[in-house]
This record gives structure tokens, sequence and C-alpha cells, in this order.
């Protein structure tokens, strides 16, 4: 069974903060890595958040948040999956 990352969820707009999630398509399973504000404080307040299969060839996984407004603050986070993997029971493929 192989379970990939896939996407970044958005900040809600009730303010919760955003998440990374690990998909499992075969299984139909999601499974929460890390709050975003967990990663870094300057993710909070930024409202936007994606990432979709931005993998290098270490096993990192890269996104980019940012808070869409007219001058928008981006931020690209380069994360090494494996220990939240781990933590989460996830065997790691990368």
């Amino acid at each position: 069974m192989e379970t990939r990352l896939t996407s970044a969820r958005v900040f809600q707009s009730d303010g919760k903060a955003g998440a990374l999630f690990a998909f499992d398509l075969r299984t139909a399973t999601t499974k929460t890595l890390c709050n975003f504000a967990d990663l870094d404080p300057s993710l909070r307040n930024l409202n936007a958040h994606t990432g979709y299969d931005a993998w290098d060839p270490e096993g990192r996984f890269y996104f980019a948040s940012f808070d869409g407004g007219s001058h928008a603050h981006v931020i690209i986070t380069r994360l090494d999956i494996r220990p939240l993997e781990a933590a989460a029971g996830i065997p790691s493929k990368h």
C-alpha cells in the first residue's frame, strides 16, 4: 500500500489552522501530518497553501503559502516529511 502526500489544505475562514495531510487512495483514508503553524509560526497568518506532488530527489515535499492579497507575501516551505509520516504510522516511501 502506498500513501502519498499530495496536497495542503487552505486555512479555514473561521480562523482554524490549516494542516498538511497524507491521503491513501487505496483505502480512502486521510491522516493529519501537522498543522502549518506548528511548522513555522509565520505560516499562521497566511490563508492559502498549495503543493501537489512537489518532491525533490531526497524525499522532501515543497509547498507555497500566501495571503492572497494585492501585496502577496509568499513563503516556500521545504519539508522532510519522513518524521511526520513515522509519527502518523505511515511507512515512508521516500
